[in-house]
Parts: C-alpha cells; sequence; structure tokens
C-alpha cells in the first residue's frame, strides 16, 4: 500500500472522531448565538425608533385635521359676519324670521352637512334658531358660563369662542362661536354658530385614517387656550375630562407642554397610562387640537413581532438542537436499516435481484430463487436453464448489451416454470447507479399468469360491453371493481383510461344499497348465480341515481366464485318524469288552495273548471257542485257580463286586469281583478286562469292618508288645501241648484296676548275649544276650516235667504265672545267676521275669497268684535 493511502495513525484516528462528534454541536452554538443577539437588538433598540416614526405620523395627522377644522370654522366665521351685515339692512321686528337671513342659514346648514346652525341669542340667555316658526326659544342659557362670557366680550368685531353648551337635555355638546351684533335688534344682542363637536370630529375622521393609527386607542381633543376641554373623542366617565372643564388647571406640568404652538411629547394619560401626545395650535382661533395614543397601542404591533420573533427564535434553537441530535441517532440506526431491508427483500413475494456488469446475478431474494428453481449458490447465471440450449448464448449476449448501455429493461415472456409448465412472467430492471457510473441492473421477476387471465376475461367483456348505453361494471369476487365501460365511467367521473386500482364496488352504493347488496344480493348470487330487481349507484358528484340491475356470477373450472357482473339500466328520468308531475300537481293544488286570493279556471266554453277555497267562501259554492256549469250561474250574469271582455282577451292571449266595488261607502269591498291564458305544455290556449285580490284595506288606507292631508292637525277641522277642495266640490253640487252660498271668514280678537302671557299649550286649548263652539254653533252640512294661526272659514252652502249669513255670523261672533273656561284659567276673547253671499249658480271661489277677506279687514277696522258683509247679485270679480 502506498504512502498517502496509508491510514492515519490511531491517536489522529481519536482525534478526528472527537473533531467529527463535536463539531455539529460547534456550529449549532455560533449559529445561536447569532439569532439571540439579533433579537436582542430588536427588542431594546427597534422601540425607540417606532415611537419616533409614530410621533411623525401623528404629527402629520394633526396638521391635516387642524387645517380642515379651522377651514370649517372660518366658514361659520364668515356666515356670521355676513348675517350681522345683512341684518344691518334687513327689517327689525323679527330677525330670525327673515327670508333672505333664513336662506343664508340653512345654506350654511345644509353645505356643512348639518355641522353648524345659526341662531340669535337675547341679553337675558334666550336662543332662537334662524330660521324659526316659532315665538319660543330654542333654549334657555340664563345660568350658562356662556353668557358670562358674552357679557365679558369686549365691543368690537372680535369673535369669541364660547363654553360647550346643550340646548337640550342629553343632547350633542355645541361649541358657540359668537359675535356682537354691530347693531342690537331689540332683545337680540349676539349672533351665535352653534358647532356639533362630534360630527366635526367625525367629518375629520378620514384626515385621521391613517393606516398604522388605531382607531380604537385613539383619542381626538380640542382645547381652549385657556384649557377649557372643548372635546375629548372617545369620551371618558373622568369627571375632569367632560367637555366644560379645564384640563390645565390641575396639570401644570400638561401646561407647559402645550404652551408652544405645536410640538409632540409623552405623559401619562387619564387612565393612567403612558401616551403619546401631538398638539398644533389653530392659526386665527383660541383653539389646539390634541391627538393622543397609549405607547402600548403604538407598540402593540412591535410586542406581536417581538413576540413571534422569540416564538421564531425559540423554535429555531430547539429545531436545531433536535435537528444535530436526530442527525447523530440517524447514522447509528443506519447499519441497523441495511440489515433490516434485506430481510424485508426476502420476505416479499415479488422476485428481486441484482446484477453486475457482466449479467452475474450477485443478489436475489427468496422468491427469486423459488420462481427460478436455483439455490443461492445457483443463483449467478441460473435464468438461462429456462432458455432453450440453442437460445442461451444469443440472450446471454443481449442481455449484457443492455446492463452496459444502462438502459431499463421490460420484458413479458412465457417461460417454464415449475415442474415445466409454462407461465407468463414479466421481468422489469432498471440501471444501478453510483455517482454517474453503471455499475449494474436492479430488477423483478413477476409471475403474471393469473393476472394475464383476468386482463383476457375483462377485454372480452370490454368488446361486449364498450358500446351499451347501460352501465356495465365487473368486480372480482371480493368485490374490487376491474373493469367499468365508458356510459359507466362517464356517470362516475372517471376518464377513459383511468386506473381502476383502490376502487370497490361499495363506494359507489349508498348505504342502504350497501346492507342490501351484502344482505339479498350476494346471498342470491351464491345460490343462484343471478340477481334482478330495482337499486341505487352515486354518480361522481355523490348524487344518488336509480338503477335496474341485473347481476350475475361468474365461477372458475373449480366452482370458486371468480367475478361479478353487473348490468345497469338508468330509469332516472322515468321517476323524474313521474315525481315531478306528482310534485307539481300537489303543489299547485296547495297553493291554490292556501291562497287568500280568488282563483278560478274556466274553458274556452266559459265553463267552471277549477277554483279554490276562497272562491268558494266567497260566493257561496262548492267546487264539486260547480265543474262544469257555465260561469255566469256560478258568479252571477251580471258579474259574468262586466268581466266577459277580459276573458275573451285572455282567451286571445292577453292579459287584462280590473277593479270592482260592491257595499256601502265606508264598509265596500274592492276587488282587483286579472285575468291571463292558461297554456299547455305546448304553448295552446286551453282556458283562462282568474285571480282577483281583495284590496279593500289599500284603498281605505289610501283615503286615511287623503283625509290626513286636509285636516289641521291641532283642531281636527279641514286645513287650507282640504277646505278648498270640499268647497270647490260643493260649488259644482250648488251650481245646479237655486240656493244661495255663502263664505265667511274668522279672525279671533286678543289671541295674540293669550299666546304670550300664558303661552302656547294654553294658546293651543284655547284654538281647541273656538274650533269645538264653531261646530256646535254650525249646521252639519256647513263646511269650517282652520286655515293658519287664528284665522277660520266657514262656508254655508245652502241659504234660503240672503240675510242669514249675517244671522250665522253674529252668532259665531256672540259664540266666541262668551267667556272661556280652560282648567283654573278663565279667558275672553272675541271674533271678527267678513263675510259674501252670491247665488249658487255665481258662486266662483276665488271671488268669494277677496270680498270674504275685504268684507274680514272692515270688520276689523270698525272695531273688531262684528260681521260685516255684502249680498252679490252678480257674480264676483276675480
Amino acid at each position: 500500500m502506498s504512502e498517502e493511502l496509508k491510514p492515519p495513525p490511531e491517536p489522529e484516528q481519536r482525534l478526528l472522531a472527537r473533531i467529527a462528534t463535536v463539531s455539529p454541536y460547534v456550529a449549532l452554538l455560533l449559529a445561536l448565538g447569532i439569532v439571540w443577539a439579533a433579537w436582542g437588538w430588536f427588542a431594546l433598540v427597534y422601540p425607540r425608533q417606532q415611537l419616533e416614526a409614530w410621533e411623525q405620523t401623528m404629527h402629520d395627522a394633526v396638521l391635516v385635521t387642524s387645517q380642515n377644522m379651522e377651514s370649517s370654522l372660518r366658514q361659520a366665521e364668515s356666515a356670521l359676519r355676513s348675517i350681522d351685515l345683512l341684518l344691518l339692512t334687513r327689517a327689525k321686528d323679527s330677525p330670525a324670521n327673515d327670508a333672505t337671513v333664513a336662506l343664508m342659514a340653512d345654506g350654511l346648514k345644509e353645505s356643512s352637512a348639518g355641522l353648524m346652525e345659526l341662531m340669535l341669542v337675547t341679553r337675558d340667555g334666550r336662543v332662537f334658531r334662524i330660521p324659526t316658526t316659532s315665538s319660543h326659544a330654542s333654549a334657555d342659557l340664563a345660568h350658562h358660563a356662556l353668557m358670562r362670557e358674552l357679557a365679558a366680550q369686549p365691543p368690537g368685531g372680535s369673535l369669541l369662542i364660547g363654553s360647550p353648551v346643550r340646548l337640550k337635555p342629553n343632547g350633542r355638546e355645541l361649541m358657540p362661536m359668537a359675535l356682537r351684533l354691530s347693531a342690537p335688534i331689540g332683545a337680540f344682542s349676539h349672533l351665535l354658530a352653534m358647532i356639533d363637536l362630534e360630527l366635526l370630529a367625525e367629518q375629520q375622521r378620514p384626515d385621521l385614517g391613517h393606516p398604522d393609527l388605531n382607531p380604537r386607542d385613539t383619542a381626538v381633543g380640542l382645547l381652549r387656550d385657556d384649557g377649557l376641554l372643548m372635546l375629548r373623542l372617545p369620551r371618558l366617565d373622568d369627571e375632569r375630562a367632560q367637555p366644560g372643564s379645564n384640563v390645565l388647571d390641575e396639570r401644570p406640568a400638561l401646561r407647559a407642554r402645550l404652551a408652544e404652538r405645536k410640538g409632540s411629547f409623552r405623559q401619562l394619560g387619564w387612565d393612567g397610562h403612558e401616551r403619546l401626545f401631538s398638539f398644533r395650535a389653530f392659526e386665527n382661533y383660541a383653539l389646539r387640537l390634541v391627538l393622543s395614543q397609549s405607547v402600548d397601542a403604538s407598540l402593540a404591533e412591535f410586542h406581536a413581532q417581538r413576540l413571534a420573533l422569540l416564538t421564531v427564535a425559540l423554535a429555531v434553537s430547539l429545531g436545531a438542537t433536535l435537528l444535530t441530535v436526530l442527525l447523530q441517532r440517524a447514522r447509528a440506526r443506519s447499519n441497523l436499516y441495511d440489515a433490516e431491508l434485506r430481510a424485508t427483500s426476502d420476505a416479499l413475494p415479488l422476485g428481486l435481484f441484482r446484477c453486475d456488469m457482466q449479467g452475474r446475478v450477485v443478489y436475489a431474494n427468496q422468491t427469486y430463487r423459488e420462481l427460478i428453481g436455483v439455490s443461492e449458490s445457483e443463483q449467478d447465471f441460473g435464468w438461462l436453464k429456462l432458455v432453450p440450449e440453442a437460445e442461451r448464448a444469443a440472450a446471454l449476449q443481449r442481455w449484457r448489451g443492455g446492463i452496459e448501455r444502462g438502459e431499463p429493461q421490460e420484458l413479458i415472456r412465457s417461460l417454464p416454470l415449475r415442474e415445466g409448465q409454462q407461465h407468463l412472467v414479466s421481468i422489469r430492471t432498471a440501471p444501478l447507479r453510483v455517482g454517474k457510473r453503471v455499475v449494474g441492473q436492479v430488477g423483478t421477476f413477476t409471475d403474471i399468469t393469473r393476472a394475464a387471465q383476468q386482463q383476457q376475461a375483462a377485454q372480452t367483456l370490454t368488446a361486449i360491453f364498450d358500446l351499451t348505453p347501460n352501465y356495465v361494471l365487473q368486480s372480482d369476487a371480493e368485490g374490487r371493481l376491474i373493469y367499468l365501460n365508458p356510459a359507466v365511467r362517464r356517470l362516475l367521473g372517471l376518464a377513459p383510461e383511468a386506473p381502476l386500482q383502490g376502487l370497490h364496488i361499495a363506494q359507489y352504493l349508498p348505504p342502504q344499497s350497501r346492507a342490501r347488496y351484502e344482505q339479498e344480493v350476494l346471498p342470491a348470487l351464491q345460490g343462484e348465480g343471478y340477481w334482478f330487481g330495482r337499486g341505487e349507484l352515486l354518480d361522481g358528484a355523490g348524487q344518488v341515481v336509480p338503477v335496474e340491475t341485473t347481476v350475475l356470477m361468474h365461477r372458475n373450472s373449480a366452482g370458486e366464485a371468480e367475478t361479478i357482473s353487473m348490468i345497469l339500466r338508468n330509469i332516472s328520468a322515468e321517476l323524474q318524469t313521474q315525481r315531478e308531475r306528482s310534485r307539481s300537481e300537489a303543489i299547485l293544488q296547495a297553493v291554490a288552495q292556501n291562497s287568500q286570493a280568488l282563483i278560478s279556471v274556466i274553458d274556452p266554453d266559459y265553463k267552471v273548471r277549477f277554483f279554490n277555497d276562497a272562491f268558494a267562501s266567497t260566493h257561496g259554492v262548492r267546487l264539486a257542485d260547480c265543474l262544469g256549469r257555465p260561469v255566469a250561474e256560478v258568479i252571477g250574469a251580471a258579474a259574468f257580463q262586466h268581466t266577459l271582455p277580459y276573458i275573451r282577451a285572455a282567451l286571445q292571449g292577453q292579459r287584462g286586469q280590473f277593479e270592482r266595488s260592491h257595499g256601502e261607502p265606508g264598509e265596500a269591498q274592492y276587488l282587483q281583478i286579472q285575468y291571463a291564458p292558461l297554456r299547455n305544455a305546448d304553448g295552446e290556449i286551453e282556458g283562462v286562469i282568474g285571480i282577483s285580490h281583495d284590496i279593500s284595506e289599500i284603498k281605505r288606507e289610501e283615503q286615511r292618508l287623503r283625509d290626513a292631508s286636509r285636516t289641521d292637525p291641532l283642531t281636527q277641522l279641514l286645513n287650507r288645501s282640504g277646505f278648498a277642495a270640499q268647497v270647490q266640490e260643493r260649488l259644482a253640487q250648488a251650481h245646479e241648484q237655486d240656493d244661495w252660498v255663502a263664505l265667511l271668514y274668522l279672525d279671533l280678537d286678543r289671541f295674540k296676548p293669550v299666546n304670550d302671557s300664558h303661552g302656547h299649550p294654553i294658546g293651543d286649548a284655547l284654538l281647541k275649544a273656538v274650533a269645538g263652539r264653531l261646530r256646535h254653533a254650525l249646521r252639519g252640512e256647513d263646511i269650517v276650516a282652520r286655515l293658519g294661526g287664528d284665522e277660520f272659514a266657514v262656508f254655508l252652502p245652502h241659504l234660503a235667504h240672503t240675510g242669514d249669513a249675517q244671522l250665522i255670523a253674529d252668532k259665531l261672533v256672540h259664540a266666541i265672545g262668551q267667556l272661556f273656561t280652560l282648567g283654573h284659567l278663565q279667558l275672553q276673547i272675541g271674533a271678527s267676521v267678513g263675510f259674501c253671499v252670491v247665488p249658487a249658480v255665481q258662486a266662483e271661489m276665488d271671488g268669494l275669497v277677496a270680498r270674504a277677506d275685504a268684507a274680514l279687514y272692515q270688520a276689523k277696522r270698525e272695531g273688531r268684535g262684528r260681521a260685516r258683509g255684502e249680498v252679490l247679485s252678480a257674480p264676483p270679480p276675480a
């Protein structure tokens, strides 16, 4: 042996062995050191960088949001100053109801999406919305801090940001922007723009919607420069953090940090947890926007990442350690595995062998030797004795040539095995390579005689059944599928060439059919060799397919069961047609009988073919008594003549619909009736179907809505539109009569002082009492209405004498002039009446209104509490 091939000395071998043993653990320690050093940097240094990035993110959000908020405030200030200037040129008696002022106020509210609302405030603290429909104040702020702030506001055009207010109990917080009126109007001293703070904050939420900000932990605060808290979202239960409280009085450190125009800092929040703060002062208003988020929330993602990285580091450490241990153990098991592999090879029923480059068999398992009929010492070229002697040399040369070329080989030959009987064998080999060098071949040697016989049987069946539309299956005696014809493959979702290994007939039988197969079919096959009946099969989607089934058992020469054949015919279409017909009939019958609509079917000869229970109940008839009878006999000749055009149209292929009512007004029943052609499966018209719906409730609801739109909700008298509509109807009727008609306009005297002294509830009660006296004083046919405020109107449709109008008018003046008792109050008011009387045939609404209105003003001018009017014999001018 040369010097360079000698093994190293024993001490060196031990050293190398020790190094080989220790080196995996040294590499492991180095890798773990790098992993844990990286984790330490991430856990200690990275959080500081994260907080700095958070401060910049919050600074950007505060900048954009404060600019947008300030833009909204500028819009409100501009509106205040514009209205202040506008009020200098408007009427002084009711500025809150001025149309131009109201239009500007509504425009501001609409353009701000409900964010701002304009109001006027009096010196005693009463607040009125612009516009207002009532003389009552919207709120009373006499004792609110805002009034003290307004009183202390210096003269001039400066704008005041006031303390937050609520105009209603449990209402939303509003921030008042106050401007002293350039010229006070009566009791009004200031204009207010009420800013809905929560809505203002919500409108700016998109500007705070930075993808890194946590919306559940981000707090938004709006402070006045003196520390007064205007808004804090989300709200806190802490009394010190409520709107209207000064949050800087008890926190001098926070006051010092907020003294700058903008900035960021960290400080404990109200909840005792450290928070990041970012703030910015408004450019033109004494306000500061503050945005805060807890440090824990800011670092929530970092904490999750740190935990994840720690988990990964631990997993990597544990995995690397475990892998090192496992590799060491794998080396120890390698020799054991080689021994087990050889023993397993010998136990296989498949012949295995390995040969060298010369074609010599150097290894063979026990099965191979038994098939060839040689001992282990004879196995090298023992297979040659199965080849005729004259062909052995050529066979050995071909064998060696294939090995040298490194080609896989596959042969099927008939060879004399086991007592010289011919058996069909399969020989398959593959080249054995070490690196890139071929060192031999490995292969299998299998007796496939029985498999070939079964394949021949399958080919025979295939030739018979491939073209049949029925489903043909064949299995072995254990139920393993060995053949499926194309039809059943399509049903089961199998490709034409898909292998059947591992498929069993039981897989395609539903549970109930599987039990029947085992308990009924198989015993019948064992006894009689066949079975016929109906069954079920599962298709590729798991759906049940009903089939008519023929099952045959095939036996070998020894009488043993060998194969089972099934011929199945799909009867799904037959059963489905039958089921659909029955189901459709049952569904239609159930729907028709349980429907609240009246359903009937008429043939082309106008005779009854069907009607439902609702139809029978309505008409008081029975279907059994009416089948085949003319429709006119069932529903009556008059009703039939009314519906006949629609029935004829339906028989011509057209749909028709109409409404019919019967009964007294108020209690009448309304039916909506539809007729449509009834077609058969071929689309031919074979009758008419009629459907009637009771729409009485719909009609009554429509009438109720019409009545409600014409009624004054306070007095339940007609309103102006209802009065005009009824008068027009009566005038249309009166034109055909010889009577006189009269229109009376009535205005209450001294009603406004009652309202001012006792308030609107008493005024409303008095109006109801007036309405009651008017009803009591008038006839049932007379029409009375409240036109609005304290104005009423009366229409007298039938007057026998022209002087009756004056009598009735005086009667109304006297009735209204009597003392009213409302609870503990006794009130005295009066009424002035103006009227116009004309012949019914000449009556015209606009002229009557003009004359009655003029007469009312005349009564007012003459001292009130009286009735004045005129009688016209010619049509009054319009």
